[in-house]
């Protein structure tokens, strides 16, 4: 191993650190799963016909996974899959289950890897993985089986083992991030993320910032965010420079308007060469899903040198940009990285590297670290910080998520029994209320005693639809303040779902005529500013 200024570097992807566990022989099967022995080892299958009624209903197999040996590890659970005319519902996340669940702080995570949900395929490698954290999970079950789904599928080699990473930050004992004095003492920031792209940049007008200083908003971030519109740039490191160059641009048209009206600017890179795996028009089908053993929103960039080059050579340009613009404040490294796997360019990694690269122009300026797991609150269990002054770190807040994206894409509006999705209640096996939500953010607030960090919220927020919604923004926008971070809402004149400017009404698009209470809740956290 060698290891510098903080870092530790493995020369193997992957060092097993115990004798892989077997796990298939442990499941209690129901009549619908079967076990049996083979050359490759033991066999579980699940098949199920299509029912009588035409609906679709599921067929779990759950094991309570013992994760005492493994605490303070990473763990990776690998199962080879196998599937016949396996029929599922549209929703994506239905089908072939190989997914491990967890309880931490009172909240339940889902990550899982590569799944195919559906169809006829032949044995198939998946791998995910946890952090586990130094006092365990509160409960970790791994479940098998069809949701909402029928057809035959197979599992054999299921293990799960304790691994390390080629890339680890690692930091002295009693490190403490380090702050100049001027950003110590800099006001803290309280604003929205900056409305949507609309090709050639982001889509912000003069009056959109007039209106949010209105509001008492001092802080926007500025999301570049292409993926969807200009898909060819997006693939080609050539030419991705040319997205960024043109959303500098208008940036720049802008910043006399946002120093006018006091609002500070983060620029955020919400899109990274390459993109995301997910959007089939960017990597058609789940080819590169099955060969990196990745979940469908992990970055391209992961694996792709070229990606690489362009990414920190991005970041050298937008430096050198922006280096001496007092109004741009920092610089968001990427949004929501979600490494389920294995990699050649880990997401930390990825962003020490773009880091050093920053601090070579700009010594001073703030650069904004995210979080794996789409820049969960339970990724920083495990988290060590980087090594390099003025470095803030970013989390995302949308728990409990049956709350905050009921109704959005595949999600549900209702509980199992019909009744609506309320905060605060009973929510996800768990009793939601301000409490509980300052709970499910205890492993950042862990990060920011023992390392000295300074904390940013960079997106938070409920559909406008969920009931309770504008207590669930005062709770959050409460408990932020409490805790001395800055935060930004998402979003601002964005999509109508996540508008505080829209009614409540689920089938009502039209902007409201009135003043929703979610915005009195924004508004009421924008006060702040002025004290």
């Amino acid at each position: 191993m060698k290891s510098f200024l903080g870092i530790a570097i493995m020369t193997m992807l992957s060092i097993g650190l115990a004798r892989a566990e077997e796990l298939l022989d442990k499941f209690e099967l129901p009549s619908y799963a079967k076990r049996y022995a083979t050359e490759a080892g033991t066999v579980v299958e699940v098949t199920v016909a299509k029912s009588e009624d035409g609906k679709f209903h599921d067929y779990p197999l759950k094991l309570k996974l013992d994760t005492k040996p493994y605490r303070g590890k990473q763990v990776k659970i690998e199962c080879e899959i196998s599937a016949e005319h396996v029929v599922k519902a549209p929703p994506g996340h239905l089908g072939i289950k190989c997914m491990p669940t967890f309880v931490l702080n009172g909240h339940k995570s889902y990550p899982e890897g590569n799944v195919r949900r559906g169809g006829t395929y032949d044995w198939k490698t998946v791998f995910v993985f946890l952090q586990v954290p130094e006092d365990d999970f509160e409960e970790c079950v791994m479940n098998l089986g069809l949701q909402q789904a029928y057809g035959t599928v197979r599992y054999r080699k299921l293990t799960m083992t304790a691994v390390e990473n080629a890339f680890r930050l690692t930091v002295p004992e009693g490190y403490q991030c380090e702050y100049s004095d001027a950003v110590r003492n800099f006001p803290r920031l309280r604003g929205v993320m900056s409305p949507g792209y609309k090709y050639p940049h982001t889509n912000m007008t003069e009056q959109d910032i007039h209106d949010l200083a209105g509001w008492g908003a001092n802080f926007v971030r500025w999301q570049f965010f292409p993926s969807y519109q200009k898909i060819p740039e997006v693939r080609d490191p050539k030419r991705f420079g040319e997205l960024v160059d043109k959303d500098l641009a208008h940036l720049d048209s802008l910043l006399p308007v946002f120093q006018k009206c006091g609002i500070y600017v983060l620029f955020d890179m919400h899109t990274v060469p390459g993109g995301r795996m997910q959007d089939g028009r960017l990597f058609p089908g789940s080819s590169e899903l099955v060969k990196y053993g990745q979940g469908s929103s992990a970055f391209h960039l992961f694996y792709n040198k070229p990606f690489v080059e362009c990414y920190l050579e991005q970041w050298r340009k937008i430096a050198k940009h922006y280096k001496d613009v007092p109004q741009v404040v920092g610089y968001d490294l990427m949004n929501e990285p979600d490494q389920n796997a294995l990699v050649t360019y880990d997401f930390a990694q990825l962003q020490w590297m773009a880091a050093q690269e920053i601090r070579k122009i700009d010594p001073e300026k703030p650069i904004v670290f995210e979080s794996n797991w789409l820049d969960s609150a339970n990724a920083y269990v495990g988290q060590a910080p980087m090594m390099l002054k003025n470095i803030i770190y970013q989390v995302h807040m949308y728990t409990p998520g049956s709350f905050t994206h009921q109704g959005v894409g595949a999600s549900k509006r209702t509980k199992p029994d019909g009744s609506p999705i309320a905060y605060p209640g009973r929510i996800d096996n768990a009793d939601y209320d301000r409490a509980q939500l300052r709970k499910s953010l205890k492993p950042v607030i862990d990060f920011q005693k023992k390392y000295g960090a300074r904390i940013y919220v960079g997106e938070f927020s409920a559909i406008r639809w969920a009931p309770g919604a504008d207590k669930y923004l005062e709770d959050c926008i409460s408990i932020f303040e409490e805790l001395g971070w800055d935060w930004t809402y998402h979003a601002y004149r964005e999509w109508s779902g996540w508008s505080v400017e829209h009614t409540e009404d689920y089938d009502n698009k039209a902007p409201a005529t009135y003043e929703t209470a979610r915005k009195k809740a924004l508004l009421n956290g924008f006060r702040n500013n002025k004290k």
